[in-house]
């Protein structure tokens, strides 16, 4: 499972989350959502199933997540979204605009991407498995870093997100030197589905986060 890549986007004066993770080998797909308001405007998933008889599909299935990543962000732009985002807010938006014919200094972005990724960061928070029951919500997750580090007395922080873009913090589990934890809350009294924002953050290595939808 390759870490995945987070991003808040502002577009026309309204903040977006775009999420694209690497659901790994025992189910190779590359997911990417688009959220807006806690709702999911966009998902999109590509398969790779393909690659994993080519040997070690890593810098192949790295450079489809970034390209993927970067294809939702330039949609999100050229207004692909525009008529779901008016009927969230319940307000007249622009009109979408033409696509916009991709320039020659584009063609290698998800290299640049890429490279410049590798540079900046450090910390990559991966979920490793969801547990939802009538009573308790169950997550196993794993925080990994470019450096070897026992990661012993670091912690990931569970958040629930509200549309208006507020968060309420639920609970905070603690990693092993290896990164790992499980952690464990009772389910949150709101409808599914709903957001959850796990954050974590490494002295001197830098920050990471992901969400988290739960139907």
């Amino acid at each position: 499972m390759i870490p995945g890549f987070n991003n808040d986007v502002i577009y026309k004066g309204h903040k977006f989350h775009i999420q694209t993770e690497d659901k790994g080998p025992k189910n190779p797909v590359i997911e990417t959502l688009l959220f807006f308001r806690g709702m999911i405007v966009s998902s999109r998933k590509t398969p790779y199933d393909g690659l994993l008889q080519e040997g070690d599909p890593t810098e192949k299935v790295r450079l489809m997540m970034i390209h993927q990543h970067q294809k939702m962000i330039a949609d999100l732009k050229r207004g692909e979204f525009d008529e779901i985002i008016q009927r969230e807010l319940g307000e007249r938006t622009e009109a979408p605009r033409a696509p916009v014919e991709k320039k020659p200094e584009e063609e290698d972005l998800g290299r640049q991407f890429l490279e410049a990724l590798k540079r900046i960061k450090k910390v990559f928070l991966v979920l490793e498995g969801v547990d939802v029951g009538e009573r308790e919500v169950n997550l196993r997750v794993k925080v990994q870093t470019q450096e070897s580090l026992d990661l012993a007395g670091n912690a990931v922080d569970v958040f629930l997100k509200f549309p208006d873009g507020k968060k309420l913090f639920l609970t905070r589990g603690h990693l092993d030197s290896r990164g790992e934890a499980e952690i464990s809350f009772p389910f949150p009294r709101v409808e599914r589905p709903f957001i959850l924002i796990l954050e974590t953050e490494i002295k001197d290595l830098g920050f990471d986060e992901k969400w988290v939808k739960i139907d």
